[in-house]
């Protein structure tokens, strides 16, 4: 009896040891101060040059040494200070920043369903969201330096990238040879105390539920029912005459022709090559660049024939106003399983007009419930709020379940109108390197 009582006592202060440690650890990683001093993991090697898709300035790494300073104001709002430590290097002061919009803030629609709001935080945390700021904004201010950046500084983005949560970007660009160059490149880690602080006044949730979500690579949503019926209820459905460009010419431009480097396939010339043939892609990796050595695979059989376009009207909760939903059914050759893909939460006047030629014009946007742009001025940010959105892009199997984009390869999609008023739908893959097909049809819903 004495032996068993003596383990027990041991077992208590384990448990007891246990509890304590995790109530430190916790409360050292989530603390945060009005003031925080952050590294900024900088590069300086002409190397990176593989790993960018931004063509490098003739001074990149010249201007480098430098930390960031982050003031909390009030709310969400802080000051970025970020400091030099050579006197030719500027220093630059960008004031009342609203950082929420770099955090995965769910809609007040979707607060009473768990499911929704897991897919929708972990989309975005796993959807880059890159920020401009040009010299013209009136809370961007550049100082001292041997005037090289006050002469040339084309915009400075801060971005967190599709690498889980904390994990943000620093970047300079300037104007030479009268095109847009990386001057400057950093990573640095967002202050957690603060991700949570925000995120828990923003949704009045504890941030607790989704720590695993958004911190740990090894987390997601399971593979669960979307209830459909929660984000829209459809009016009126009609099938759609569809062409499916397979055969035609690939094209890259954009963001897609400063990645082409990042294709793992010699002999690619038409959509349907990236179904016939074995693609691979090189993989995003940590801090938040590309390494060619790492193959990303791919299941674009899942998506390889398309069955069927349909075309809804809509109600939804995330709007007073009858939207439009696009859905299109494909079907697995091998497997034979049906996946869909769905736009939900928009109008035909939202659809931008556009060709082939300035497709990133268009509704260019990553899948997830109350998608957020790719790319966007601070400026417009604060216009057209991410979170007030309606539009919705998912991935669907035949029973309504939930399917990891990240898994297929898909990143996201672009819809634009051409002057005939056909509208055409492109699906970008992983991490946007490529557009993988192009479908287009003329919608008679308006």
């Amino acid at each position: 009896m004495r032996i068993f009582y003596k383990y027990l006592i041991y077992l208590i202060l384990f448990s007891l040891l246990v509890v304590i440690s995790f109530h430190f650890y916790f409360s050292k990683h989530y603390e945060h101060f009005r003031f925080t001093e952050i590294e900024l993991k900088e590069t300086d090697a002409i190397s990176f040059q593989a790993k960018s898709p931004y063509p490098l300035s003739s001074q990149f790494g010249n201007y480098n040494g430098r930390k960031l300073l982050l003031y909390h104001r009030h709310e969400s709002l802080f000051d970025l200070v970020i400091v030099p430590n050579q006197k030719h290097v500027s220093k630059i002061i960008l004031s009342e920043i609203d950082l929420s919009y770099w955090i995965p803030i769910y809609p007040s629609w979707v607060k009473k369903h768990k499911f929704l709001k897991e897919i929708t935080v972990y989309s975005k945390e796993k959807s880059r969201l890159q920020v401009q700021f040009k010299p013209d904004y009136s809370k961007f201010s550049l100082e001292g330096g041997d005037g090289y950046e006050k002469k040339r500084v084309y915009s400075l983005e801060l971005s967190c990238n599709s690498l889980l949560a904390f994990n943000w970007e620093l970047q300079i660009f300037v104007n030479e040879d009268n095109s847009k160059k990386l001057l400057y490149q950093s990573w640095f880690q967002f202050p957690p105390g603060w991700y949570k602080k925000i995120y828990e006044s923003k949704t009045a949730d504890s941030y607790i539920d989704i720590a695993a979500l958004v911190e740990y690579g090894w987390f997601k949503p399971e593979k669960k029912v979307i209830p459909l019926d929660k984000i829209r209820k459809v009016n009126s459905v009609k099938k759609l005459n569809f062409q499916d460009h397979l055969d035609e010419r690939i094209f890259f431009r954009s963001e897609q022709k400063r990645k082409r480097k990042f294709i793992f396939l010699k002999n690619l010339f038409y959509w349907k090559d990236f179904y016939e043939k074995n693609i691979k892609f090189s993989s995003f990796i940590q801090p938040g660049y590309y390494d060619i050595t790492k193959k990303k695979s791919i299941e674009y059989n899942r998506i390889r024939n398309i069955e069927e376009v349909a075309l809804r009207t809509i109600d939804t909760p995330a709007s007073p106003n009858i939207l439009l939903e696009l859905e299109v059914f494909f079907r697995d050759p091998v497997l034979k399983e049906v996946n869909r893909l769905i736009i939900t939460g928009f109008s035909s006047s939202d659809i931008p007009p556009g060709n082939l030629r300035n497709y990133h014009r268009g509704i260019y946007r990553p899948l997830g419930i109350n998608s957020h742009p790719f790319f966007i001025k601070y400026e417009d940010l604060l216009k057209n709020k991410p979170v007030a959105l309606p539009l919705s892009i998912l991935l669907l199997d035949e029973e309504n379940k939930w399917i990891d984009s990240n898994t297929l390869g898909i990143g996201g999609i672009v819809l634009f109108r051409d002057k005939q008023n056909n509208i055409h739908l492109l699906i970008l893959s992983y991490e946007n390197i490529s557009i993988i097909r192009h479908i287009s049809f003329k919608p008679s819903v308006h």
